[in-house]
């Protein structure tokens, strides 16, 4: 029986039952009706706006982590111009740049150099002339030649800061001789201030290395500020001091918040892990608000707990994300949280359920006088349904039955590969928007099969710009893989010919994944394999790629690479690196795993920078080489845990004596045991290098 006579016959049916019965259930139904459609919509916008906040939460991550990252290799670079300065003679008098010290900017203000209102508030600053503080009991002629050292600085400052002010607030130096160095240059330090007794500096020497540093607020400005910090060393090893850059919280936030589309109603809340001293126990401690009445971001300027979320104090010690429904200031609320990566803080996104309560209301009303109407006009008219509902039954059938059956064919089509089907309904109300709904979704449909079409593509393509075979190459047995955690993926690796039977082995990893990633990755093997041959060294080979890349690719695109040169029948190894992670060499006998690292910042950010060629080292007799990017030892379980060095160092122990391709394979095969079921995050590739004697 179709739709149509199903329709008809509930029609007779209803309308010949006594008009006391008709009257009693038609009242009890529309009740039920009116509750569930209430229930029904109260359920669907708690799921809606759930799954906004969690989205929000989610791109607050994002962000941060792509912040984090750039912050962190500016620093680096940062650090390594500092150092080198300082084990550098002081430049000549013509090449120096002015001195200025907290005092002068202090003193003389607007008459400086390139002075001009901060965008962030605390007064003049000058992006021409850093400012130097002299640590208390400290003179400018106790360290007057580190300062003539450093007074070039200016120009690497500014460099690293293009494009990343509305991130960066102060990049600086600090020396163990009690010399500070600040850019933009600025005044306004107490004057007991002393950079080497600051939070940063004590965590970075204590630390041995680059350190995010709880929140904090600034000195000169008392903003809230976060610093990623890292030591200086001299030429011997030696700690000379410590270089760090200032995060703008609080920028960063307002720049989230532009991004996001929140409830009117919701509350914005940046919260650090701290255990309460009263309780013993970690709590939420209020570090910035965006308020209900207001869009600013703000610093809370005392201490402020959030009693009810420590719930959720555990989950946030534990790195997860996620929705909770807890009480906040009285009300019943959704909580959408999510850990700041490194910054021991979390994101809160706390909204109230009366706000959806406040939603369904109105529906709620709407439907209740809609059943009151219809209860009343039932027992009005319910003799005369009885004359016409012969008549009506029928018309009323096909008139809405319709709409359903054109929406039914339409569906057919599309179920059958018709990505042309429309469903042609002119009815209004909730069948037409379904009509209008169905019609929009279907070039959705069409245009994300052309998408992963495309996408299929480009996998094969990348497949095929991969090598399909090892080389032979006297002396050596090697075997290379690439993973990509996407379609398409930015990891690399090659074997490139060179003269006199020699052979080049390179890996790279570009930022990011997916399509953009895996275009740069193309770039660059065409960049590689066009140069090689005719670069008379690794380091020549690599500085040419570098600037083309660095003149093709866009802002914060970049890649490193690690670039090995065999020569048959010698154990003797010649390399250049452009920022990537060291290759580790085993010895099987001694069982020591070495790293070839090297210095060089990575492919397409400084066109000017000049790679080094690295040798001196020899692939031990019978030993084994690998050369692979972060995806491998930072790819994790369930649980969170990295894959680690350690767990790869091993396995080379365990399959030394392997041939390189089964040695791949048993990384491979300990990898996937590690992972379980959990996915790849990143592109995974390796190349193995085994002497064969």
């Amino acid at each position: 029986m179709g739709i149509r006579a199903k329709f008809l016959a509930l029609l007779l049916v209803i309308a010949l039952v006594p008009m006391g019965v008709v009257v009693v259930h038609d009242q009890w139904a529309a009740r039920q009706m009116a509750e569930n459609l209430v229930d029904e919509a109260r359920v669907a916008l708690t799921r809606r706006i759930s799954n906004q906040l969690v989205q929000v939460t989610d791109l607050a991550a994002v962000v941060l982590r792509q912040q984090k990252e750039l912050v962190e290799l500016a620093l680096t670079v940062q650090a390594r111009e500092a150092s080198r300065r300082l084990g550098a003679p002081p430049p000549p008098g013509d090449l120096a740049e002015p001195i200025y010290t907290d005092s002068a900017f202090d003193r003389l203000g607007a008459d400086l150099p390139g002075m001009a209102p901060s965008a962030r508030g605390g007064g003049l600053v000058s992006f021409e002339a850093p400012v130097f503080r002299l640590a208390p009991g400290v003179t400018l002629e106790d360290v007057g030649e580190e300062a003539a050292r450093l007074s070039t600085m200016v120009h690497a400052f500014r460099g690293l800061r293009a494009g990343k002010d509305a991130v960066f607030r102060w990049q600086y130096v600090s020396l163990e001789a009690g010399l500070h160095l600040s850019y933009p240059g600025h005044g306004g330090y107490p004057e007991a201030y002393d950079a080497r007794q600051r939070p940063w500096y004590r965590n970075a020497l204590e630390r041995g290395g680059l350190v995010w540093n709880p929140p904090y607020f600034d000195a000169t400005t008392g903003q809230l500020t976060t610093t990623a910090s890292t030591p200086l060393r001299s030429k011997d090893g030696s700690v000379i001091g410590v270089a760090g850059i200032d995060v703008d919280l609080l920028g960063l936030l307002a720049g989230l918040q532009e991004r996001a589309t929140l409830p009117p109603d919701a509350d914005l809340l940046l919260v650090d892990l701290t255990p309460r001293e009263e309780t013993g126990k970690t709590g939420l401690r209020v570090l910035a608000r965006r308020g209900r009445t207001s869009g600013d971001w703000e610093a809370a300027a005392a201490v402020a707990w959030l009693d009810e979320g420590e719930a959720l104090a555990q989950e946030l010690a534990e790195g997860k994300r996620g929705i909770r429904r807890l009480p906040f200031e009285g009300q019943d609320s959704l909580w959408a949280h999510a850990p700041v990566d490194d910054f021991d803080s979390a994101l809160l996104i706390v909204y109230p359920a009366t706000g959806i309560e406040n939603e369904t209301a109105g529906a709620k009303r709407i439907i209740g006088d809609a059943t009151l109407m219809q209860v009343a006009i039932t027992g009005a008219f319910g003799l005369f349904m009885l004359v016409v509902v012969g008549v009506l039954g029928v018309i009323g059938a096909r008139a809405v039955t319709r709409p359903v059956k054109e929406l039914d064919q339409a569906a057919q089509r599309l179920a059958g590969g018709d990505l042309e089907a429309r469903a042609e309904v002119s009815a209004g109300g909730e069948l037409g928007r379904l009509a209008d709904s169905f019609n929009a979704m279907v070039p959705r449909l069409r245009d994300q099969v052309q998408l992963r079409q495309s996408l299929a593509v480009a996998a094969e393509v990348h497949e095929h710009l991969l090598p399909d075979a090892a080389p032979t190459l006297e002396g050596f047995d090697i075997a290379g893989v690439s993973l990509p955690c996407d379609e398409t993926g930015g990891d690399y690796f090659d074997y490139l010919a060179l003269s006199e039977g020699r052979l080049g082995i390179a890996v790279g990893d570009v930022t990011g994944h997916g399509l953009p990633a895996a275009l740069l990755m193309a770039t660059a093997r065409g960049l590689l394999r066009a140069r090689a041959d005719r670069a008379p060294t690794a380091s020549d080979l690599l500085d040419g790629v570098n600037r083309q890349l660095a003149r093709d690719a866009l802002a914060g695109r970049f890649m490193t690479l690690f670039y090995l040169v065999l020569t048959p029948g010698s154990r003797t190894l010649a390399w250049a690196n452009a920022g990537h992670e060291g290759a580790l060499v085993l010895d099987p006998e001694s069982g020591a795993v070495n790293s070839l690292e090297g210095g060089g910042v990575p492919l397409g950010i400084d066109a000017d920078w000049r790679y080094e060629d690295l040798d001196g080292a020899t692939l031990p007799k019978g030993g084994v080489m690998v050369i692979a990017t972060d995806g491998l030892w930072e790819a994790r379980d369930a649980d969170g845990t990295m894959f680690g060095r350690e767990r790869l160092e091993e396995v080379l122990r365990e399959q030394a004596d392997l041939p390189a391709s089964d040695l791949r394979d048993a990384v491979l095969d300990a990898l996937h045991a590690f992972r379980g079921e959990e996915p790849l995050r990143d592109d995974v590739t390796l190349v193995v290098v085994r002497d064969t004697p």
